[in-house]
Parts: C-alpha cells; sequence; structure tokens
C-alpha cells in the first residue's frame, strides 16, 4: 500500500497554475474582455435551457457572482494596470525549496538500500 506524502502538493500546484493562468488571462485585455462576456453570459444562457423556480433562483445567483467577480477584478485592474492580479512567483520558490528537499530526501533514501 502506498501512501501519499505529497500533504496536498498537488493542490498547491494547481492553485498555482490557475492563478498564473488568470494573470496571463488579464494581462491581455482582448482575453480580459472575451472572459468578461463569458462569464456574464454563461448564467444568461441557462436561462433558456430549463423552466422551473429554483432553476431561475439559482441562475440569478450565479449572474449576480459573475457580476460581482467582474466589477471587482475591473475595479483592481483599473487601479492598477500594470500589476498583475494575483502574485505567485513567491509561491514558486517556496515550491522549487520543497522539490529541491523532497529530491534530497528520497535521493539518501535509495543510496542507503
Amino acid at each position: 500500500m502506498e501512501t501519499f506524502l505529497d500533504g496536498g502538493l498537488f493542490e498547491l500546484l494547481i492553485g498555482i497554475f490557475f492563478a498564473s493562468l488568470v494573470n496571463i488571462i488579464f494581462s491581455k485585455k482582448y482575453l480580459l474582455i472575451f472572459f468578461s462576456i463569458m462569464v456574464v453570459a454563461s448564467p444568461i444562457i441557462l436561462l433558456f435551457i430549463n423552466k422551473n423556480e429554483l432553476y431561475y433562483w439559482l441562475v440569478s445567483f450565479c449572474f449576480f457572482n459573475s457580476s460581482f467577480l467582474i466589477i471587482l477584478l475591473w475595479k483592481e485592474k483599473v487601479q492598477h494596470p500594470a500589476r498583475p492580479l494575483f502574485r505567485v512567483d513567491a509561491m514558486k520558490n517556496k515550491i522549487t525549496v520543497v522539490g529541491k528537499k523532497m529530491k534530497r530526501y528520497f535521493a539518501k533514501g535509495n543510496s542507503e538500500r
């Protein structure tokens, strides 16, 4: 039986990947406009798919959240146009250090066998 010793490393890597992806998207104005339209349009499209009251309440909630997200992100981007929305460089450096320590640890374990 193999146990996972990563301690959330994969989740951290996925989080850094998504933060980097969002930085790339929001650094290009055409990508920012495209994704902004998609975030707002997706719940609106759902309005035409199904017909019941709970469904409409859920879609309204999604539309409010997506609109609020776009407002906050655009406000932050307008206030600081040159700065990326998420700073992930420090976390990348920490992951590199942890990766090197793990390599050294496992290299010692293999050489002792």
